[in-house]
């Protein structure tokens, strides 16, 4: 039995696809507020030119988009992700066409992949792959085991409203948080639209705002559960959690006292490497431990429940975190906001 055949025992999961002839002419929403009319008077061609000079005067280099193709292993993929810092990319072709977009991979994807064919082998004892060998398969075997398999496209010629109403549609069973974007004439991909660009946009634009800014999470109802997983904990485990539930990040509290230590993300398997792989059998508080040391992880991000939204906006921008917490008196995470929470609220109130 080969890697191919251990695959086939696993279910593509179901996406609800959108009709790109609707995607050409989306619904538009009923402009009733600064902020509404401010996106729907902007065009993604000109944002994506913005983001490009924005980008040039903060880091003094040129942005480049990243692609993997289909055909790149995983050990390609993922150091392609690691060079450029980055969790996700889209996978398109040689030409670059939206005929050839398979939709967005993440490294978790790639991981919880190569977990799962471990998995197999164990159970299949008499199968025995080496770490390179799985390693050197393409993504052709991932992209129907991706959690965010979602190949909606948005086009340049779309106002930042219509692409933002995309952007937060639930398309797959959670959502992404960024989508890709195609020239409407050419029908190749240019560039990349993120909750966090949108977010961005939102903090150097807080005048346009409505009044509702100025409430608390509590008032604005945004203040979700929290999914949390004690610190000791199998890496492995905590990050098929992530998977499995469709969710793009989990508290992790101390087994003790139950205080919130760390929120894991897919981020924290971001500069991982096939010689590093063995990390994810170490509990998580081992995992985090390395990954601290070496820099790797982001800051843990705590809100007061006083805090207004448009102080949450500012936190997560300076942060460049897709989460915040608030933890009660005795410092455990009792709700969390997360980005698209925050782009909706605001949109939408």
């Amino acid at each position: 039995m080969n890697i191919d055949e251990i695959l086939t025992g696993i279910e593509s999961p179901v996406f609800n696809q959108i009709d790109h002839d609707k995607i050409a002419n989306p619904i538009v929403f009923i402009v009733c507020s600064k902020w509404t009319n401010f996106l729907n008077s902007r065009s993604v061609q000109s944002f994506l030119v913005y983001k490009q000079e924005f980008y040039e005067k903060k880091y003094n280099k040129t942005s480049q988009l990243i692609t993997l193709n289909p055909d790149n292993t995983f050990d390609e993929s993922l150091k392609i992700l690691s060079e450029n810092s980055i969790i996700s990319a889209p996978v398109i072709g040689e030409e670059q066409t939206l005929e050839e977009f398979k939709g967005f991979i993440d490294i978790l994807d790639i991981f919880v992949l190569i977990s799962y064919i471990f998995q197999r082998q164990k159970f299949y004892k008499e199968i025995e792959y080496s770490i390179t060998e799985i390693f050197n398969q393409s993504l052709k075997s991932a992209i129907n085991f991706s959690s965010l398999f979602d190949s909606r496209p948005i086009y340049d010629n779309m106002s930042l409203l219509q692409a933002l109403e995309v952007l937060l549609m639930p398309g797959s069973p959670f959502r992404g948080h960024r989508l890709a974007v195609f020239n409407s004439k050419t029908n190749k991909i240019i560039g990349i639209l993120s909750q966090s660009d949108i977010l961005n946009l939102a903090r150097e634009n807080l005048h346009q705002l409505t009044p509702h800014s100025q409430k608390t999470p509590k008032e604005l109802k945004i203040m979700k559960p929290v999914i949390s997983i004690p610190s000791n904990t199998l890496s492995k485990d905590a990050f098929l959690l992530l998977h499995a539930n469709r969710v793009n990040g989990i508290a992790i509290v101390d087994p003790q006292n139950g205080k919130l230590i760390h929120s894991l993300s897919t981020s924290d398997l971001k500069y991982l490497s096939k010689s590093e792989v063995y990390l994810i059998s170490l509990p998580i508080s081992k995992y985090l431990e390395y990954i601290k040391n070496s820099n790797l992880t982001k800051k843990l991000i705590i809100v007061n429940s006083q805090s207004k939204l448009f102080d949450i906006v500012n936190i997560m921008c300076n942060h460049r975190v897709h989460r915040v917490y608030i933890n009660d008196d005795d410092d455990k995470p009792c709700a969390v906001i997360t980005i698209s929470d925050v782009l909706s609220t605001i949109l939408n109130c």
